[in-house]
Order: structure tokens, then C-alpha cells, then sequence
């Protein structure tokens, strides 16, 4: 455990909609949590589950804001810091309610955090199904192709890694940083890429941008919307995933996030990532679906 006068005041901030039973699990792992300075804020943007009531029952300690439901991540989350920040948080850590996080989660993000003035720290993420198999432990972009991908790798013992951005999955923030780098660009990016782009603006003004391998959360993978919509087996499916502000596969925001992170070459990048997606998920589902369709219409027939 650490010394009391190194307990820094943290606000956990977690944007919710219509999931209660993802958020209560994770409350559960979260105030399970060693460190004896946090503080959870839920933004419940809209719910119709009765979220707001099962978790102020179940968790009275839990600040619950309310939003109208047209909130999505970025405002949501804008939300919470500023109310952490009128409370005088000394860090702001944001992450998903889908997650399950370990006993020492804050504790370690904290160490991290004070080893390393001036930085930003992230959490090493596993799979929820497979606790042994890293999905985040860093990432980059590759300017050629548009990727913007994790580091799957296992870290060694103790490890902190640098990384070109920070998913806001679990990612520790000192709050004099949403004083220099602004909040969260809601405007441009509502949903998906908003996390990247604070990280990306951070490091522009001075912050390291880390990953601690000893601050660990194990995330549900099929719980995120476009995997959701990819099970629906439906021509108009593709449609809200290449077209809708709130999809991480959106072609208007994530050109614009190419724009600004991208230079001179970003319409080379936006294109090639285009016909690899268009290679890897677009053909292969309109020709899944089709399948799909063939295979009712022949059931269909035969019952006939």
C-alpha cells in the first residue's frame, strides 16, 4: 500500500447508457479497489433501464450525473471531468462500465503516475474471455495504410511503455492537463477517436503518453456497438457503421481525425484504409448476409 500523503484525490469518470447490469458488475470491481482516494461519477446519458436507481441502491457513494441522451462518450465524459475539476481531483480517470478491473488498479495507476510527473498513464488490457491474452498494451498508427492499432504484446515484469496515443479505456490524467490541453472535442469527434485525439493534443503540449503493465483491466470485446450491429446479419446494419457520427468506422469522422494527424498525406492514408476495410469487413458481410438470406429463403421453401 501506499503512504497517505501519496493518496491523491481521483475521480473515476464513466459514461453510461442503457447497460445497468455491465455498470453494476463493474462498480463492483471498482469499490473493490485498495486505494482509499476515488471518488466514482457515472454520466447516465438517458437511460430507460433504471441504471440511475440500481446504482445509487446498490452503491450509494456513487455521484450520478444525468444527461439527455444526446451525449455520447465525448460530452459525457466532458461531463464528469468538469465536475471532478470543481471538486478540486488532483487526477481524472476515465474508463468504460464494461470492463472488470483488478483489486490495485488505482493504486498502480497512481505509482505510475507520480513516478512520472507530466504524464499521462494507461492500463494494460486483456480480454475479459481470455485474462491471459493482452488487447492493449500501447498503440500506433501507421501514416501509410491509416491503421490506427494496438500493441498486443505481452509487457515484462514492471514494464511502462510509451505510446503514440491512449485509448480512454482506463487512462489515469492529471487535472492541471484539461487546463493546458482543453476537454475532449466533442464537436469533432462525439463518439469514437476523442480519446486519441486529448492524448495526441497532450503530447503536443508536453505530456508522455504511458502504459503501465502493473495497472490491468480485462475488457468485454463483445459488448462494443459495432460488433452488436455485425451480429445483426441485415443489409441496412452497414449502413449506421460507415455513415453514423457515433461508429468508430464512420467515414466522416475518421477522415477528419486523419486531417489532423495525418499531414500532407492524409487523403493516401483515408483512401488505403478504405479499400482494406472495404476488403476485410464491408465485402465479406454483404456477402455473409446475402448467405444468410439465401439459406432462410431456402428453409423457407422447404417448409412450404
Amino acid at each position: 500500500m501506499m503512504r497517505k500523503s501519496n493518496h491523491p484525490s481521483v475521480y473515476v469518470v464513466t459514461p453510461v447508457f442503457n447497460s445497468k447490469a455491465h455498470t453494476l458488475a463493474f462498480l463492483k470491481t471498482v469499490y473493490k479497489n485498495d486505494y482509499s482516494n476515488f471518488t466514482v461519477v457515472i454520466v447516465d446519458d438517458g437511460s430507460s433501464d433504471g441504471s440511475e436507481k440500481a446504482i445509487k441502491k446498490a452503491y450509494p457513494k456513487t455521484v450520478v450525473l444525468k444527461g439527455n441522451g444526446s451525449l455520447w462518450w465525448s460530452r459525457s465524459t466532458n461531463k464528469g471531468v468538469e465536475y471532478a475539476l470543481k471538486n478540486n481531483a488532483d487526477y481524472i480517470l476515465t474508463v468504460n462500465n464494461d470492463v472488470e478491473v483488478k483489486q490495485d488498479w488505482i493504486t498502480e495507476l497512481v505509482k505510475c503516475a507520480l513516478a512520472h510527473p507530466k504524464s499521462l498513464i494507461g492500463t494494460t488490457i486483456y480480454y475479459k474471455k481470455n485474462k491471459s491474452k493482452v488487447w492493449y498494451f500501447g498503440a500506433d498508427f501507421n501514416l501509410k495504410t491509416g491503421d490506427l492499432y494496438h500493441i498486443e504484446d505481452e509487457p515484462k515484469a514492471g514494464e511502462v511503455r510509451e505510446s503514440k496515443w491512449l485509448t480512454g479505456m482506463g487512462v489515469l490524467i492529471p487535472a492541471e492537463a484539461y487546463k493546458k490541453v482543453g476537454m475532449y472535442d466533442a464537436k469533432s469527434f462525439p463518439q469514437y477517436f476523442a480519446d486519441a485525439d486529448f492524448s495526441l493534443r497532450a503530447a503536443g503540449k508536453g505530456y508522455k503518453l504511458l502504459v503501465s503493465s502493473k495497472a490491468i483491466l480485462y475488457n468485454d470485446t463483445d459488448n462494443d456497438r459495432g460488433s452488436k450491429i455485425m451480429r445483426q446479419n441485415t443489409y441496412r446494419a452497414l449502413l449506421p457503421i460507415i455513415f453514423q457520427d457515433s461508429s468508430i468506422d464512420s467515414i466522416k469522422i475518421r477522415r477528419r481525425f486523419y486531417k489532423r494527424y495525418f499531414g500532407t498525406d492524409y487523403k493516401k492514408a483515408y483512401n488505403t484504409y478504405l479499400k482494406g476495410r472495404a476488403r476485410g469487413l464491408y465485402y465479406p458481410y454483404l456477402k455473409n448476409v446475402t448467405k444468410v438470406k439465401l439459406n432462410k429463403l431456402k428453409r423457407s421453401e422447404v417448409q412450404k
